[in-house]
């Protein structure tokens, strides 16, 4: 009997070690990222998702280039793999324009000084109402450009990163 267990207890443990794609199958698309890694690749290389495409594409390249993101379609499905939601991601990168600083820099300072976007927006000297009022209209032109992309189906991956 106590073998049986161990054996058992053995099993369980080495099913839990396996990744998330191999436990589930092929039929499957439930996974507990929600979907924010790509899990084709076996890694945690954050997903395309057409959420993650319509945030890149709410700001023209000028904006991402003065805010220092040189790539958004890399870096906005990592900012939502951290666990940003979409209309902070809008306000931060408002912030970020507005007051001449870096996305990168104000996501550190949201993520490991653990300053609110009121906050971030006093100290950079921008109006934190303002920059909310600008990500909520943002934010209804994104949801429709997400109810587009899903009538479209999945996205190609690219040559790119």
């Amino acid at each position: 009997m106590d073998r049986l267990r161990v054996l058992t207890l053995a099993a369980a443990a080495a099913l839990c070690a396996l990744p998330v794609a191999a436990q589930v199958g092929a039929g499957a698309s439930l996974a507990p990222d929600g979907g924010l890694f790509d899990a084709s690749k076996g890694s945690t290389e954050a997903a395309r998702t057409p959420l993650a495409l319509a945030l890149s594409l709410a700001f023209d390249a000028t904006t991402w280039a003065a805010v220092g993101v040189s790539s958004p379609s890399v870096e906005v499905p990592e900012l939502l793999a951290r666990g940003y939601y979409r209309l902070e991601v809008l306000e931060l990168v408002l912030m970020a324009k507005a007051s001449g600083k870096r996305l990168l820099d104000l996501r550190t300072r949201r993520t490991k000084d653990g300053r609110t976007l009121r906050q971030l927006a006093e100290e950079s000297g921008v109006s934190y109402d303002e920059v909310s009022d600008q990500a909520h209209v943002l934010a209804g032109a994104v949801e429709r450009r997400v109810e587009d992309l899903k009538t479209v189906g999945p996205l190609p991956r690219t040559g790119g990163p």
